[in-house]
């Protein structure tokens, strides 16, 4: 099931604290944005982190103040408060419960209570790895957000290179091949792979070199972090959108 739609089935089963674990936050506010802007009429969608407080992504029918500052110790209530529908974002919550393990209690009643409320209020946990407490385990399920498959790289590779023509006159199999070679980086990570090949690469075009340079910027995050995912091979061109 793609990830749009499983976080779709868990709001629509009145789900409403999950636990997303991503380091691509971006990619994951793009995908609730899509769902916000195709669900219910007047249901906003906000983010809140310690740094940036409250920003709107898409505003809710009932105006919610993304001015007034909240603490770790109000957010909760903040939220449960809003007398409109939303989706929350909080972005890098662990935090927050690690320094104030009291928290943790909010969180399980919000679970309970949430599903109950109309309208309906739903609030995404952000977090760079698996690191639930056992106090949540039975409230808050956990999704996680697959690394870009070959669709999505080739997407991104256009995105982030085609505009300065560096794909002009790339063959689809060239074009599959530096696709297959970034499977397994974040969109993140094969961004900054895929402009370093292009500035590597002569006269700003992508060529067979750039196979080795994105295979050997992969073998160097993967030394670093260990966090990459396996991908099988692409046997054709044809697995690539677009080609």
């Amino acid at each position: 099931m793609a990830f749009k739609d499983e976080l779709k089935l868990h709001f629509d089963a009145r789900i409403a604290v999950v636990n997303v674990v991503t380091s691509e936050e971006a990619r994951v506010l793009q995908e609730l944005t899509e769902l916000a802007n195709a669900g219910p009429e007047g249901e906003g969608l906000y983010t809140w982190d310690v740094a940036d407080q409250f920003q709107c992504l898409k505003p809710a029918k009932v105006s919610f103040d993304t001015e007034s500052e909240a603490t770790p110790d109000t957010i909760l209530g903040t939220i449960e408060d809003f007398a409109g529908g939303a989706t929350f974002v909080l972005k890098d919550f662990h935090q927050v419960w690690e320094a104030r393990r009291g928290v943790l209690r909010g969180i399980r009643n919000l679970a309970a209570r949430l599903p109950e409320s109309a309208p309906r209020k739903n609030i995404v946990i952000t977090t760079p790895e698996h690191c639930l407490p056992a106090e949540l385990k039975h409230d808050v399920p956990v999704l996680e957000l697959a690394k870009p498959d070959a669709r999505e790289m080739d997407a991104l590779i256009e995105r982030t290179v085609g505009g300065a023509g560096a794909l002009r006159g790339v063959k689809p199999a060239l074009r599959g091949k530096l696709v297959e070679a970034a499977l397994g980086l974040g969109s993140t990570q094969a961004r900054w792979v895929f402009q370093k090949a292009v500035v590597s690469s002569r006269g700003g075009q992508l060529d067979e070199r750039c196979i080795d340079l994105i295979t050997a910027e992969k073998r160097a995050i993967i030394r670093e972090s260990g966090a990459l995912e396996l991908y099988p091979r692409v046997e054709s061109a044809d697995r690539v959108g677009g080609l």
